[in-house]
């Protein structure tokens, strides 16, 4: 999926409305409300009709590819426009963030075990 995407970003390129990190983010927004009716649905806290056809996983999906769409206009802002490195970058970035959710992860789930 992240390959796919960079090379869809890349030949979207960085010009024009839909290549601004303000649309992107409005975008990133939309979705995460889209995301949110769908949690409420799937919770009972909604009427299914409220929610749409994609689901939570689709609306996931959905916040995933807005989010890759503003670090592709990021890292090309930084002069990072090779697909290969992008990947690189990103996945370095994420195995960090990746590592300190596992730690949190740890430390939550000890402080639960005393109470």
């Amino acid at each position: 999926m992240l390959t796919t995407k960079l090379i869809q970003a890349s030949i979207a390129g960085v010009e024009g409305y839909t290549r601004t990190f303000d649309f992107n983010f409005f975008k990133l927004t939309e979705e995460v409300g889209e995301l949110a009716v769908e949690i409420q649905v799937e919770q009972k806290k909604l009427p299914s009709e409220k929610g749409g056809k994609d689901g939570v996983v689709g609306e996931a999906i959905d916040v995933a590819l807005c989010a890759l769409d503003i670090a592709f206009l990021q890292l090309n802002k930084q002069g990072i426009r090779n697909i290969e490195e992008m990947e690189h970058v990103l996945n370095q970035v994420a195995s960090t963030k990746l590592a300190r959710w596992e730690k949190k992860l740890e430390q939550l789930q000890s402080e639960e075990s005393f109470l």
